[in-house]
């Protein structure tokens, strides 16, 4: 799956961030969404190698916190959770410190079929994910919109389990937006369902995600 990858600038001190921890962060969450733990762990002991960064960049420790609960992480339910608590803690030590990130890419995939779908999904997931760590309500409310405007129904048609996920993923980007205190749990919700299609895809779905 096809991820967007963005850097992190701080303006005070830049020799003390390190834009890898940025890819390596985005590198467990592509493994996390495609279901991959081993290689979700070995992403996550890469960004775990890089904390806490050098100098006076703080607050770390709910970052250090969340890395932990991921590297010790012993199936899919409980690294998603890590991860939605790490997501959180990045954009508060990034909104503390001044970092700035680059938005996603804002160009929507076009196309029809079930790969462009899931290329918008790719792109959904993505504006969400830079709502958490820049941190942006605006990103957050942009990502909630573009899972409305995709679909994991196939052309070849109406399909029970796919209308089920669209609207489990339309319901938890939008509580996303709504109610911050419990962005930790939707997006560990979000990332969740994305692992579990993917690991067993809804009939028709089968074969064409990648």
């Amino acid at each position: 799956m096809l991820l967007l990858l963005f850097g992190c600038v701080h303006p005070v001190a830049p020799q003390a961030v390190d834009a890898r921890h940025g890819q390596d962060v985005l590198a467990a969450r592509d493994a996390l969404v495609n279901a991959d733990l081993p290689r979700f762990t070995a992403a996550i002991g890469a960004v775990s190698r890089q904390f806490p960064i050098p100098g006076d960049v703080a607050p770390q420790a709910p970052v250090r916190t969340a890395l932990d609960s991921a590297l010790a992480a012993s199936n899919l339910s409980s690294a998603a959770t890590a991860f939605g608590q790490l997501g959180v803690a990045c954009g508060g030590c990034h909104a503390a410190t001044g970092a700035r990130l680059a938005p996603p890419d804002s160009a929507a995939p076009t196309g029809d079929g079930v790969r462009p779908e899931m290329a918008r999904h790719d792109r959904a997931l993505a504006l969400v994910w830079s709502g958490l760590v820049r941190p942006s309500d605006e990103d957050l409310r942009a990502g909630a919109d573009a899972f409305a405007a995709s679909t994991l129904q196939p052309l070849a048609g109406s399909v029970p389990d796919a209308d089920r996920l669209d609207q489990l993923v339309n319901q938890t980007a939008n509580e996303l937006v709504q109610e911050p205190g419990q962005r930790p749990e939707k997006f560990a919700l979000l990332v969740g369902t994305c692992a579990a299609c993917h690991l067993q895809p809804p009939p028709g779905v089968g074969g064409e995600v990648e």
